[in-house]
């Protein structure tokens, strides 16, 4: 560090400037991460409820829009799980569904700096 004389009393003394504050980094982005499912997986249910009519995982692309447009994709992996990073905002997503059916929802989410928030979405399979 470069120093530099300063008068602090009778006997001239050296002073040095106080270091550099090291920077903080700025944190932009945030996570969405979640589950789809897409259910029932049966017409018929049961009581007690079977586990194969129930919501089962569904792989498919969930994209994020904003007032631009689409502004990414994820892709959920075979247990329907997907996360993805994006910069702080508001943004629409909706799991792709079929021509009809399944259905997916678009949903509203706020991405918020350096926070996970989690988001899960639930098709309608179209069974009734």
């Amino acid at each position: 560090p470069i120093s530099s004389v300063g008068r602090t009393g009778p006997q001239c003394e050296f002073v040095c400037p106080s270091p550099a504050p090291t920077p903080v980094p700025v944190v932009t982005t945030g996570t969405i991460k979640g589950i789809v499912t897409v259910g029932p997986g049966c017409g018929i249910q049961t009581d007690p409820p079977t586990p194969e009519c129930g919501p089962h995982p569904y792989q498919t692309t969930v994209s994020f829009t904003n007032s631009v447009g689409v502004v990414s994709t994820a892709i959920t992996n075979a247990n329907g799980q997907y996360s993805i990073t994006l910069k702080k905002g508001s943004y629409t997503m909706r799991a792709k569904g079929g021509d009809r059916y399944p259905a997916c929802p678009e949903e509203t989410i706020v991405v918020e700096s350096g926070k996970t928030t989690t988001k899960d979405i639930s098709c309608d399979s179209g069974i009734l």
